[in-house]
């Protein structure tokens, strides 16, 4: 389980890459009430990860920096 912290509450999408093959391995989304932000990927030997909000019912992302 990967545990991202410091995210505010709701929806992300979230995109995994094999860095060795350089190849996007899933894409799926993930949703938290508090933080940290929790979900399962298999890492098998190298990772990287691209976290992004959802888009909102009118189009626009929520970031807070």
């Amino acid at each position: 389980t990967l545990q991202i912290p410091g995210l505010v509450a709701g929806a992300y999408r979230i995109t995994t890459f094999n860095t060795e093959a350089g190849i996007v391995v899933a894409r799926f989304e993930a949703t938290t009430a508090e933080d940290p932000l929790r979900f399962e990927v298999p890492v098998l030997r190298d990772l990287a990860l691209a976290i992004r909000p959802a888009a909102q019912a009118d189009g626009s992302h929520r970031v807070n920096r």
